[in-house]
């Protein structure tokens, strides 16, 4: 998995939506928590985790190599 995506890279966006807005949409109404940092930690978690035998697409954001 390295060698297609190199550490430091950041998943900007699933399914074509801005990562935080699919977060506050598809993800953090189905966490229960009582503070924000506990919310988006755990949703930050979540993302990679789906509904079985769907696929989704991230966009990934590379480090500059140099």
């Amino acid at each position: 998995m390295e060698s297609e995506i190199p550490p430091g890279s950041i998943i900007v966006a699933v399914n074509g939506q801005d990562l935080q807005a699919y977060l506050m949409e598809r993800v953090m109404p189905y966490i229960a928590s009582s503070t924000q940092h506990i919310l988006w930690n755990t949703a930050v978690r979540n993302v990679l985790y789906g509904k079985p035998e769907t696929i989704e697409e991230f966009t990934i954001e590379t480090p500059v190599a140099g």
